[in-house]
Parts: structure tokens; C-alpha cells; sequence
């Protein structure tokens, strides 16, 4: 953080020394500022200062006849703006500083609401992005409860936001409001959520597994409905509406599926596992799995180099799928049946070139066959 804030902080005035005091640049302040705070968004000062009378204002610190609503919404216009994109750096870092050694507890919540919701609206540039999510990092065992309840969700949010585009439905107040007063919920971060953020929130209600409960719930409602004994599972689709009304019972926290068919839970599985935000074979672990696909040694050695929680997710779906290949005379789901299924739901390539994706798929393919096997055989327990 300070490397960055050395080379692009305005109030810098040696940026050869690469020395700064980070106490000094980028702490809470009751007053106006002076400049915009990074000197990329000088061009847009006046903006930039009306900004943070606006972040004032939404914080309590500065009065104005606008409602809450109002001031959410002229702020989250930022991330609209295509021709001054400058400023959505400086909107974060700005909220950076205001909550960032904040004595007042309602003036800290109401900055952290305020930036979750601009992580829902809006993404920082590739050149802030690093400081951003070291900030939001940092903030992961604040001393208080909100600030340790809102900086992992905008951690991730930050993360789904660079994946997927901002939410169509940036967060609203009232949103903001009931996460400050009982937390993040699980349910409502299920669906392009991170592995790590699921479980982090449900160890903190009391889960003792190292996966998302999501998962091994789908599984069991698959195995419930006759799913290992219908032909064709995981690869028959399941009616749109149905999906759908399942998706949203999940995300409203309503674990429950009283409807017989299988191929619903089936394919809400299949898209629990497609819109993490980091799929259970890491991107950036991608080409070592295609290197190990050809072996079952080094697939499951490949497989328990992944981060704990990959790891421990990959391992217990290879388990249960295992147990539904041992249906394939009924269900025609073989472990290459189940290769071709799962291996574009654990991995995602970035490739552009056609014909080599198309190689690429067949080792994908072959990665989690031999995974299956490896796993059968207890490569994996050595």
C-alpha cells in the first residue's frame, strides 16, 4: 500500500523516496478535503471535492437536505461516468480514508456501507485494485464486529464486480442497513460467492466443515429425489422456472425441496459450482491441472497442492461422485460421462484460440476422470 501510495497520493511530495507514512496520508478526517487524494484524478478535482462532501454527508459528518437514498445514488453515479473513470479510484480511496482509523462507530458503519455498496456498483481500476483489496485485507480482524462483517464482503464483491460486471441492482439501503445490524448471511453469497468467504461465514455460525454446507444439501436432495437411479442425470436439464425457484428459495436462506425431480438440485449444483467467483481448481492453477491430467499419481498430488478449502471441496464432490458412478448401468453416467459434465463446472479456462480450447477440454476431461480414479484407489490418502 505504501509503495503505491508513494508513487500516486498528490500529498507526496518526493515521490523518489518512496517513503510514506500512511498514518498521515490516509487516516479519518472531520474536515473537507483539500485535492483529490490521488493525483490521477486531478483533472477531475472539483468533482473529486464534491465527492467527498457527498461521502460527508452520507456519513453523518456533513449536513444536507438530501435523503439517504439520494446521496447513495449521486455517489454510485460515479461508477456511470465512462468519461471521468479517474474518479472511481478516488471515490474508493477516499472511502478508504474515512474509514480508516474512524473513532466514531456510527460514522465507521455508515463508511462501510457505504463501500459495499460501491463494490456492488462499480470496479477499481487494475492500478488501484491492489491497494483496494490489501486495505479491505488488512481489515479482515478489525477490533470491531461491523468492520469485520463488511470487509471480506467487499472483498469479494470487489472480486465478483472484476468477474461479472457491476450488479444490474447495486445494493440498497435497507440492504446495507440489515448487514450491519445481523451481519452477512451464507445464503445471500452463494451464488458467485468464493469458497473461502462461504466457509469463512458459516464457521462463524457455528459449522465445523471446510465446505460449503450448499453443497454437500444439493447432493443429498439429488441422492433424495432418485437421482441415482434416473438416467441421463447432470446431463437432462431441468425446466428454467424450477431452477430458478429453487435458486431463490437458497439465496432467501430456505433449504428446503419437496418437488421430485432430480435434475432441479442437479443443475442448481452444476451452477453453484460455475459462478464461483474463483472455481475449485483455481484459475491461476489451471495449466498445472492440464500438465497432471494424464496420471493418477500426480492428479491427486496436483489436487492437494490446492488451497485447503479447493482441496477439501474437490475431495469430498469426487467422493460423492464416485458413489453415483457406481450407478452408471442406470444412469449412464460414467467416469468419463462425468468428466465431460464436471470438468467445465471445477475448471474455467481464459483460452481465446478455438482449436486449442478444444484440446484443452479433452485433458480437462481426463483430469477429473483420473481424479475419480486416483480417488477410488486412495492415491489421495497418501
Amino acid at each position: 500500500m505504501e509503495g503505491f501510495a508513494s508513487q500516486h497520493f498528490r500529498a507526496v511530495k518526493n515521490k523518489k523516496e518512496g517513503k510514506v507514512n500512511l498514518d498521515e496520508l490516509l487516516s479519518y478526517s472531520k474536515e473537507p478535503i483539500k485535492k483529490s487524494l490521488l493525483a490521477s484524478a486531478k483533472k477531475w478535482n472539483s468533482d473529486a471535492l464534491a465527492l467527498f462532501k457527498l461521502i460527508q454527508s452520507w456519513m453523518g459528518e456533513h449536513k444536507s437536505a438530501k435523503a439517504p437514498d439520494a446521496i447513495r445514488k449521486s455517489i454510485l453515479a460515479v461508477g456511470q461516468d465512462k468519461e471521468k473513470i479517474t474518479l472511481k479510484d478516488e471515490l474508493f480511496c477516499q472511502l478508504c480514508q474515512q474509514t480508516r482509523n474512524n473513532p466514531e462507530l456510527a460514522s465507521l458503519t455508515k463508511g462501510w456501507q457505504l463501500m459495499a455498496m460501491c463494490c456492488s456498483a462499480m470496479a477499481p481500476s487494475k492500478d488501484f485494485e491492489p491497494f483496494l483489496m490489501k486495505y479491505l485485507a488488512e481489515n479482515y480482524n478489525h477490533q470491531q464486529t461491523v468492520v469485520r462483517a463488511f470487509a471480506p464482503y467487499c472483498y469479494w464483491r470487489v472480486q465478483l464486480t472484476l468477474k461479472d460486471g457491476p450488479a444490474e441492482n447495486p445494493l440498497s439501503v435497507e440492504e446495507v442497513n440489515d448487514m450491519a445490524v445481523r451481519g452477512v448471511r451464507p445464503s445471500t453469497v452463494q451464488f458467485g460467492g468464493s469458497l473461502e468467504y462461504i466457509v469463512h461465514l458459516e464457521r462463524g455460525l457455528g459449522s465445523q466443515q471446510n465446505v460449503p454446507a450448499l453443497m454437500p444439501w444439493l447432493c443429498s436432495q439429488v441422492e433424495k429425489c432418485g437421482g441415482f437411479q434416473t438416467k441421463g442425470i447432470f446431463r437432462i436439464a431441468a425446466e428454467k422456472s424450477e431452477i430458478a425457484a429453487l435458486t431463490a428459495s437458497i439465496e432467501a436462506g430456505n433449504y428446503e425441496w419437496k418437488k421430485p425431480d432430480p435434475h432441479v438440485p442437479a443443475d442448481v449444483l452444476k451452477h453453484f459450482l460455475r459462478e464461483l467467483v474463483e472455481p475449485v481448481i483455481p484459475m491461476g492453477r489451471y495449466k498445472d491441472g492440464l500438465i497432471a491430467s494424464d496420471s493418477m499419481v500426480q492428479c491427486a498430488a496436483f489436487a492437494k497442492s490446492l488451497p485447503k478449502v479447493h482441496y477439501d471441496t474437490l475431495s469430498w464432490l469426487i467422493t460423492w461422485l464416485n458413489g453415483l458412478a457406481k450407478h452408471q448401468s442406470v444412469t449412464a453416467m460414467s467416469e468419463e460421462n462425468i468428466g465431460i459434465v464436471f470438468a467445465m463446472d471445477l475448471m474455467r479456462s481464459t483460452e481465446t484460440d478455438p482449436t486449442q480450447a478444444f484440446k484443452n477440454s479433452s485433458k480437462e476431461k481426463n483430469l477429473v476422470c483420473n481424479l475419480l480414479m486416483a480417488w477410488k484407489q486412495g492415491l489421495h490418502l497418501k
